[in-house]
C-alpha cells in the first residue's frame, strides 16, 4: 500500500469535530475617544478599527459599529472586503408621516366620540387647512369640527415661567437615561446591566448642562452599586427619587410622577379652547356662513397625556365662539359637553 502524502502535515480540523465559540467583533478601548479625540496615532494597534476611524472622533466610530453601544449591523466592513458586499444602494427605509399618523389618530378619535355619545353625524370629510379637521354635509347647513389634544398639566410646584408640562418632562428625562446609558456602555469592562429610574419632579426644568450633570450621576451610580445589596448602596444622587438597577442587558427606562391640581385642569382646558377660538375665522371662511363650529378636545390614557374629569366640570364654565365644545377621556370612556359662559364671548 501506497505512504498517504497527507502524513505530518498541519491539516485543519475536522468540519464535523466539536463546535467553536463564535467570533466576537473587536470593539475600540473607549479611551481611544476619550473626550472626543479626533487626533490620529500612527501606532494605533486597535483590533476594533484597525486604525480606521482614529483622528476622525468618537461619532465616526459610534456610526461605523466600533463602539459597544453602535446600532446593530453598523459595523463597517473590513478593509479589502467592500467587494464582498453589493454595490448597490440599500432601499430606502420609508418614514412615516406625520399629517398621515395625525390624521389617522384623529378618525379613531372622532369615531370613539360617536361611540361614547356624542352628537357626531357619519360621512365626514377630512377637512384641509384652514378648514376644521371634519368637514359635515348635514341638512344643507354645514358643520366642521375640529379636535385638539387636552395635555396633562402637571404644572404645581414648578418655577414661575417654566413649562412643566408632564409630556415635555418625559421627553428630557428619555434622553438623559438614553445619554447615561450610552456612557456606560462605552466604559471599559462594563458588566450587563439595565436601570429603571424614577425622576425627582421638584425640578421643572432642565438645562443643557443639568442634563449631561444628571445623566453623569446615573451612570456612576450604576456603576458604584452594580454589585452591591440594596441595602449598602450609596445615597441617591440629586434630581433622582429612585433608581433600580438589574443585573441583565437591556434598555433602560424611567418612569414619571404627574401631580396637578383642579386649578391646572381648568387652566388647560381654558387654553386649549382660547388657542383654537382664535382661528374660528378661518374656519367659517371655509364653510357656509350659517354653517356651525364644535371643537372637541380629547385626553388620551398614558400617564403623561391622562387627564381624568373632575366632579366639578359642570360647574365650570369657560367663554369661546363655538357653537358646542365636547371633551373624550379615552381612559373612561366618555364623553362630557364643556358649559359655555353665555355672559362672555371670547374676542377672536
Amino acid at each position: 500500500m501506497a505512504d498517504s502524502k497527507l502524513e505530518g502535515m498541519n491539516l485543519p480540523p475536522s468540519a464535523t469535530g466539536p463546535a467553536g465559540s463564535n467570533p466576537h467583533p473587536a470593539y475600540c478601548a473607549p479611551r481611544c475617544y476619550a473626550d472626543d479625540k479626533h487626533v490620529g496615532s500612527r501606532n494605533c494597534t486597535c483590533k476594533g478599527c484597525h486604525g480606521d476611524a482614529h483622528g476622525r472622533g468618537r461619532k465616526y466610530a459610534w456610526d461605523h459599529g466600533y463602539l459597544k453601544d453602535s446600532p446593530r449591523g453598523s459595523r463597517k466592513p473590513p478593509f479589502g472586503q467592500e467587494l464582498l458586499f453589493p454595490e448597490e444602494h440599500p432601499a430606502p427605509i420609508a418614514m412615516p408621516n406625520r399629517n398621515k399618523e395625525k390624521r389617522r389618530i384623529e378618525k379613531i378619535v372622532l369615531e370613539a366620540a360617536r361611540n361614547a355619545g356624542a352628537p357626531i353625524p357619519t360621512g365626514e370629510i377630512d377637512g384641509k387647512e384652514p378648514a376644521p379637521d371634519f368637514l359635515f354635509d348635514t341638512d344643507n347647513v354645514g358643520l366642521g369640527i375640529e379636535l385638539t389634544e387636552l395635555l396633562c398639566p402637571g404644572n404645581s410646584g414648578c418655577v414661575e415661567g417654566q413649562s412643566c408640562l408632564p409630556i415635555k418632562r418625559e421627553a428630557v428625562h428619555r434622553e438623559i437615561v438614553g445619554i447615561a446609558r450610552k456612557q456606560y456602555c462605552a466604559t471599559e469592562g462594563a458588566q450587563p446591566a439595565r436601570a429603571h429610574v424614577v425622576f425627582s419632579h421638584s425640578m421643572g426644568a432642565y438645562s443643557t448642562k443639568q442634563r449631561k450633570e444628571l445623566a453623569r450621576s446615573l451612570c456612576d451610580y450604576v456603576k458604584i452599586n452594580l454589585n452591591r445589596a440594596k441595602s449598602d448602596r450609596t445615597e441617591m444622587p440629586p434630581g433622582f427619587l429612585a433608581i433600580a438597577i438589574i443585573p441583565k442587558f437591556g434598555d433602560w427606562w424611567h418612569d414619571e410622577c404627574v401631580t396637578y391640581t383642579l386649578e391646572d385642569i381648568q387652566q388647560q382646558i381654558a387654553e386649549r379652547i382660547s388657542e383654537k377660538n382664535k382661528k374660528i375665522p378661518q374656519y367659517r371662511e371655509c364653510l357656509p356662513s350659517c354653517a356651525r363650529i364644535w371643537l372637541l378636545l380629547y385626553t388620551r390614557s398614558s400617564v403623561t397625556h391622562y387627564v381624568p374629569i373632575p366632579r366639578q366640570i359642570q360647574e365650570w364654565r369657560f367663554s369661546f365662539n363655538f357653537e358646542r365644545v365636547f371633551w373624550l377621556v379615552f381612559e373612561e370612556n366618555r364623553i362630557i359637553e364643556i358649559q359655555k359662559d353665555d355672559h362672555r364671548s371670547m374676542p377672536i
